[in-house]
Order: structure tokens, then C-alpha cells, then sequence
């Protein structure tokens, strides 16, 4: 027997794994957040991850990504960038961005301070 959860915004009886409600396709709140380790990523992850995300078609995300690009003037390969900075390589990991900020955080931090002995 399956576990089941409760839908919070239809209230429909769904697999307890469902990311999506299949009635009403909502994000379930205990889904994962974005995350780029998923299957179908090329460069980055972030296409993968956004479509995933947002239940889409892969290649469309792609498409999107490439219109936007075209259509803005590099806009687009600029926000690409900027979500693969913010956005975790693993379900539970630390985004590229906070990983540099810790870095600093450390190299910049006073030294620990020795027990003097009189």
C-alpha cells in the first residue's frame, strides 16, 4: 500500500512522492526547491531545473532561453548566469554564490585567538 498525502489547495488524495497534485497541478510546499542536478542538463543545469521546476517541456525551456537571449541583446545569457550562481548543484547543496560568500567570510575573518600562558 502507498502512502498518501492531502493536497493542500484541492484537498485531493495524492502519492505522498507526487511533486504535483495530478487534479489540480500544483506544487506541492514539501517538493524540493530549484536545484540543478537533474536529469537532461547540458551546460549548467539551469534549463533543466527551471523545467523541472515548472513541469515544461525541456527543449521549449531551451527555446525560451535562446529567444530571450536573441530577443534581449544577451539579457537572457545574463539571467542564465545569474540562476546558475544562485541555484544549488544538489537537492541539499549550497548555491556557487553562497559558497563564494563563505570563502570570503573565512578568508577575511580575524584569526582565532591563541590561550595566552603566563
Amino acid at each position: 500500500m502507498t502512502e498518501t498525502k492531502s493536497c493542500p489547495d484541492c484537498f485531493e488524495s495524492i502519492d505522498a512522492r507526487a511533486l504535483r497534485c495530478p487534479r489540480c497541478a500544483q506544487r506541492q510546499p514539501d517538493a524540493p526547491g530549484l536545484f540543478r542536478d537533474v536529469p537532461g542538463r547540458l551546460v549548467g543545469g539551469v534549463c533543466a531545473a527551471l523545467a523541472s521546476h515548472f513541469n515544461w517541456d525541456l527543449t521549449v525551456m531551451r527555446v525560451v532561453l535562446i529567444v530571450t537571449a536573441v530577443m534581449s541583446g544577451g539579457v537572457g545569457l545574463w539571467a542564465y548566469l545569474a540562476l546558475w550562481v544562485m541555484t544549488p548543484f544538489e537537492r541539499d547543496g549550497r548555491a556557487p554564490a553562497q559558497q563564494l560568500i563563505e570563502w570570503l567570510g573565512r578568508l577575511f575573518a580575524p584569526p582565532a585567538t591563541s590561550p595566552t600562558r603566563e
